[in-house]
């Protein structure tokens, strides 16, 4: 299993993060958290920054789980289940390997600048 955390630089708290593991070159989160009340956001900065960390690292497809409106928001898409079975198939065999970001790279500001310059993961729950 994979554990992913989001920290606040000024107040040292863990705000939002994840559990999740990695299968060929298909990563599944399993369950998240974010501090809603107090860091409100955090856990859309949390999954957004992880996706640019898998795409660096090579993964192909994300599997968010059930559909739920905060992950559509965030660009996830139901995927017909014949589809999903021949993307399961085909990316297990991929192999990928995570790495913990060394420094700065693990900086979350740094991960979604990523993003801003086009980088994309193919997120989708599974249908």
């Amino acid at each position: 299993f994979i554990s992913v955390e989001l920290w606040h630089n000024e107040t040292k708290e863990l705000v939002a993060g994840e559990i999740g593991y990695i299968c060929g070159s298909m990563y599944s989160s399993c369950t998240g958290f974010s501090v809603k009340d107090k860091y409100p956001g955090a856990g859309a900065v949390q999954l957004a920054a992880l996706g640019a960390w898998l795409v660096r690292q090579g993964v192909k497809l994300w599997d968010l789980g059930m559909e739920l409106d905060y992950k559509m928001d965030l660009g996830g898409r139901m995927v017909p289940r014949a589809e999903w079975a021949r993307k399961v198939r085909q990316l297990r065999v991929e192999k990928v390997t995570l790495e913990s970001p060394p420094g700065d790279e693990g900086c979350a500001a740094q991960l979604l600048a990523t993003l801003r310059q086009g980088d994309e993961v193919g997120a989708a729950p599974a249908a």
